[in-house]
């Protein structure tokens, strides 16, 4: 017969064997004198538990017993061909290897393997082969453990051993994992000022994963297509490293090392000990309770105190009084063995107690700080303290997150506040953390495409940007960071002027404490030719002393976990000539501040938030007033608590664009807002309400925004059955020249539980005078093998810009496919 699948199955076993074989082989010893307290001694030694090392004869049996339980194994394994196995041969091949003739003299003579056809056969051949490698080194390995009495700790070590041989990917590329989202949207109208007729935008979203030899990446696709004038067709694709599904993987790896490490902690031989004397303790105190052991030991006693006093028809008094010495020493003899095993019991429970206790501190410290690079900090200090880290765990701990970023195609980089951030870079990005170590590229074209709601479609002016760091540190962490940039950027808006070549340097320090506080500062220069002089005169050559072309940035951020007090804030300063690629911005003298804070109080039932902000606007298309000192203010307040009305109350600064002769222009006011909702239930129905008050701060003048100076109220409910739901809804908005009133109502049909559909009814009253009625319909089917469809469409009225309603129709068709199947696209040959 062909022995490699044979061979193949037994080589694990083999190992496991072959050390135990070894470990146990029986010792040549001395015959043990069999007593009384002897017979009784063997009397409570059971199977094959681990028996205290206080016995050796009643070890040996142990030990010989758990041999043969394993010889058996390799008899099931190996069936009719095990009848041959010599139990000194195997132990004779570890000793002797790596010599491969003592591995074919134990497969030949013991197992009974033919040797011409052992020769030709490829498991013995591969075999043969690893003899002198890893195998070999393996097994070296091995043989320095046999002297530890623990074969837990061998068979943990071989595993360890054998998981470290690297295994070749099964497929080159393999596709699986993945969506594809739809979208086409209609409007008759705009209800802004921009005049604009039946505007329709077709979107599609599509990504997929894929592992490339069993590296994971992510290919997404982002597409618009748009008879808008201020929207700009585009494809944006991006294919990207998966860095959350390979630290998923290497998370996985590493709990794995991690948990070894806590079991090592927590010695399974422990646990075995302690079965091992409840079951010697149980066994003897049956024994000691026996009702005819402990009458002979009554009567043994009092034959002793007798003595000599004995009467005489009991027979040999000295016969007598030896054999009840004999007896009550032999059974004194297990009350101390009972004694002294309780007491090694209660020790080995103290230390299982504390090392259960330590390990499960340990864990959740590893449950709690896996998923950050901080966090795997954390855990390799806590290891270090323990005396448990070794070297392989702390460089993977080290190194888990070290990739945070590689992709190409349309990126979003962040290098820093005062060099690249915020803008589109269709290109490459590139960013590790091995270690303390942190580095980062960014290369490719850019434009600013960050509100490209309102782009418009000027003539486009070639810009890239080529950006890297090098620092110390990690991104989260402390650390300081090296960036020097260099590019093209088109410094004017105006789509006539051209790009201008910029670059620059900055330095970056980041300081951490806990998670308490965190202070950022950084300091940049550009190095590009300057083109405003600071004083108004004639533009001078760069220079490292002039301040005009140098930024500063500070920010920080705090939390009081007393008080659960959050501040966070920064501080940005650039002159006159500073440029960089973070974001839009004219040649002018300009400083920026943002400071937040937010409060909890109430048991965090109310929490306070209050914000002021100046100069943090930026568009490459809106006339910016730099000289501005408006400070933009906001302030909100947030009640929650468990079955009570939930109730958010907001001032905050809002904007509108509008176009004034081909120029985008920003008109900023502010705005209060007012949310209330409860959840709530009425016999086995659920409903829902929501009330919502609005008011504009701003005038007519500043903008044709149909809301300038207005009230606007808005309450709906919902009230939900097992196969229908109804909504009802009410809203108002007036100001001084107009008001509307809109009534809605609604019904939501669900057809089994894939299909739902809707329909409603809209009541518009105009200037408590014109009404007009219009309405809406949706449909959503679940479709299991082809996806999700959604339909929406609604004929509704809005206030013209001169008067009455007018007509605005809006229409949504949406599909949405997942899919979870996996393709192997290259397939490894297995030759």
């Amino acid at each position: 017969m062909h022995y490699s699948s044979t061979l193949t199955g037994i080589l694990s076993v083999l190992a496991n064997i072959a050390i135990m074989l070894f470990i146990l082989n029986p010792v040549k010893c001395q015959d043990i004198k069999m007593d009384t307290g002897r017979v009784l001694e063997n009397k409570v030694t059971y199977g094959d538990s681990v028996i205290p090392r206080l016995h050796p004869g009643v070890v040996k049996d142990s030990l010989i017993r758990y041999r043969d339980s394993l010889t058996g194994i390799m008899r099931d394994v190996l069936g009719d061909g095990a009848s041959a196995i010599d139990k000194d041969s195997l132990a004779q091949f570890i000793s002797g290897f790596p010599s491969t003739d003592s591995l074919k003299r134990f497969l030949a003579s013991a197992l009974g393997f033919d040797k011409q056809r052992l020769n030709r056969d490829s498991a013995w051949i591969k075999l043969r082969s690893q003899a002198s490698g890893r195998f070999k080194k393996n097994v070296d390995v091995l043989k320095a453990y046999l002297h530890s009495p623990s074969d837990s700790t061998l068979r943990a070590k071989w595993k360890s051993l054998l998981a470290n041989t690297p295994k070749a990917p099964s497929s080159v590329i393999t596709v699986g994992g993945g969506f594809i989202n739809y979208n086409y949207m209609f409007r008759s109208a705009l209800d802004t000022p921009y005049m604009e007729q039946n505007m329709g935008q077709h979107l599609v979203m599509a990504g997929f994963d894929a592992t490339v030899a069993d590296i994971p990446v992510k290919i997404t696709y982002y597409g618009r297509r748009s008879n808008s004038i201020y929207l700009r067709d585009y494809n944006d694709v991006r294919v990207e490293f998966n860095v959350q599904e390979f630290n998923r993987l290497r998370q996985a790896n590493l709990r794995k090392r991690l948990d070894g490490i806590l079991n090592r902690i927590q010695d399974p031989g422990i646990v075995q000990q302690l079965r091992s004397y409840a079951e010697q303790i149980a066994g003897l105190k049956r024994w000691l309770n026996t009702t005819e052991l402990l009458n002979s030991y009554l009567e043994s006693k009092r034959n002793l105190v007798y003595g000599e006093k004995l009467p005489d028809n009991i027979g040999d008094k000295q016969l007598v009084i030896a054999s009840s010495r004999r007896i009550v020493e032999t059974y004194e003899a297990k009350q101390r063995l009972l004694r002294s095993f309780e007491k090694t019991e209660d020790s080995l429970k103290e230390l299982y107690t504390a090392n259960s206790a330590k390990v499960q501190q340990l864990r959740q410290i590893i449950n709690g700080n896996m998923y950050t690079s901080q966090g795997s900090d954390i855990i390799a200090q806590k290891l270090k303290e323990e005396n448990a880290l070794d070297g392989k765990t702390e460089k993977w701990l080290r190194n888990l997150y070290a990739v945070r970023t590689f992709a190409v195609g349309r990126t979003l980089p962040d290098m820093s506040n005062l060099t690249v951030k915020n803008l589109n870079v269709t290109g490459l990005n590139v960013a590790v953390n091995p270690g303390r170590l942190y580095l980062a590229l960014t290369a490719g074209t850019i434009d600013f495409r960050s509100r490209d709601f309102l782009y418009g479609k000027p003539s486009r002016v070639p810009q890239y940007v080529l950006a890297a760091t090098a620092g110390y540190g990690t991104k989260e962490g402390n650390h300081f960071f090296v960036t020097g940039y260099t590019g093209k950027k088109q410094i004017i808006s105006n789509s006539s002027a051209g790009a201008s070549a910029l670059s620059g340097v900055s330095f970056q320090g980041q300081w951490v404490w806990k998670q308490y506080l965190r202070i950022t500062a950084e300091a940049a220069q550009s190095t590009s030719p300057v083109y405003i002089s600071a004083s108004g005169g004639k533009p001078s050559g760069f220079s490292i002393h002039d301040n005009s072309n140098k930024a500063y940035s500070l920010q920080g951020y705090g939390y009081v976990p007393y008080t659960q007090t959050r501040i966070d804030g920064y501080y940005q300063r650039t002159g006159i000539n500073f440029q960089n690629f973070t974001n839009y911005r004219v040649n002018a003298n300009a400083s920026t501040w943002n400071l937040r804070a937010e409060q909890y109080i109430w048991k965090k039932q109310l929490r306070l938030q209050a914000s002021a902000r100046k100069n943090d606007y930026s568009n490459p298309y809106v006339v910016q007033q730099y000289n501005s000192n408006t400070v933009f203010t906001s302030f909100s307040v947030t009640f929650r608590r468990r079955n009570w009305p939930y109730l958010t109350m907001g001032y905050m600064p809002s904007s509108q664009y509008t176009i004034v002769a081909n120029q985008v222009v920003e008109n900023r006011y502010q705005t209060l807002n007012i949310t209330a909702g409860q959840v709530y239930r009425v016999g086995n129905m659920q409903a829902n309400g929501t009330f919502m008050y609005n008011k504009f701060y701003n005038t007519g003048s500043d903008t044709g925004f149909v809301y300038y100076n207005a009230n606007h109220f808005y309450t709906a409910h919902q009230f939900s059955f097992s196969r229908f739901a109804a909504n009802i809804g009410y809203s108002r908005t007036a100001n001084s020249q107009y008001s509307l009133d809109v009534m809605e109502g609604g019904l939501l049909i669900k057809y089994g539980q894939f299909v739902q559909a809707g329909f409603g009814a809209k009541i518009n009253r105009y200037n408590l005078s014109e009404v007009k009625t219009g309405g809406y319909g949706t449909l959503r089917i679940a479709w299991k093998t082809l996806g999700d469809i959604n339909i929406w469409y609604e004929r509704s009225y809005l206030p013209g810009a001169a008067s009455g309603l007018k007509v605005n129709e809006w229409m949504t068709i949406g599909f949405t496919r997942y899919f979870n199947n996996k393709i192997n696209v290259w397939t490894k040959s297995s030759h």
